[in-house]
């Protein structure tokens, strides 16, 4: 599990330099147009994408045929997609966390509490939600037919939210809701994984 990990982690390497750099440049925009939103929506976006992206990799660079004939099963190579998306949405929640308390120490008024909260609360819907829709359909799919999928899962989920919150926006201020709100995406991402195990113990080499 522990190679696994490191084999994702320096496939990732190249894209975590990019992000550094957006990361910095999009700090200097947003504490000018003082918007908090703006950088964590790329913040968001890019810790969601990462597992998919080692996924894609691993089609075209046909991983899963080469591995059969490591000693590693394919269960263990299922679960360490869902290991390193929950390692990397627990490293985009703290960075998310530490850019919202370093704005409100350089300026009050570009980010409050409840925005930091609310952003670390999507975070976590995005992510969850996200790959537990990818992991399985890419292995499924191919990353090409699985991409449709995601956004499809995606999408929808994501419009239903957003008709709900125009008439029903009281109640996305009730704690007791945004925690069961975020139940969701969470089971849905644990139910998620004996899927994938399966999908992957039947693959084709």
């Amino acid at each position: 599990m522990k190679a696994l990990l490191l084999k994702d982690f320096y496939l990732l390497r190249q894209l975590t330099k990019l992000y550094m750099i957006m990361l910095l440049i999009y700090s200097v925009i947003a504490g000018f147009i003082k918007n908090f939103g703006f950088l964590s929506g790329v913040n968001i976006s890019l810790f969601t994408i990462m597992p998919l992206t080692t996924l894609n990799f691993d089609a075209s660079s046909h991983w899963n045929g080469y591995a059969a004939a490591c000693p590693v099963s394919r269960k263990t190579i299922a679960l360490e997609k869902y290991l390193l998306a929950l390692i990397l949405w627990g490293i985009g929640m703290g960075i998310t966390f530490f850019m919202g308390i370093t704005f409100r120490f350089i300026n009050k008024d570009i980010v409050t509490w409840e925005e930091i909260f609310s952003t670390l609360w999507g975070q976590t819907m995005m992510l969850f939600l996200d790959n537990a829709i990818a992991i399985p359909a890419v292995y499924k799919f191919g990353p090409e037919k699985g991409k449709y999928i995601m956004m499809a899962g995606l999408i929808i989920p994501l419009l239903l939210f957003v008709m709900a919150t125009d008439h029903l926006q009281f109640l996305f201020t009730a704690p007791v809701l945004m925690i069961s709100l975020i139940c969701i995406p969470v089971l849905l991402f644990a139910s998620s994984i004996p899927l994938s195990v399966h999908i992957c113990q039947n693959m084709e080499d």
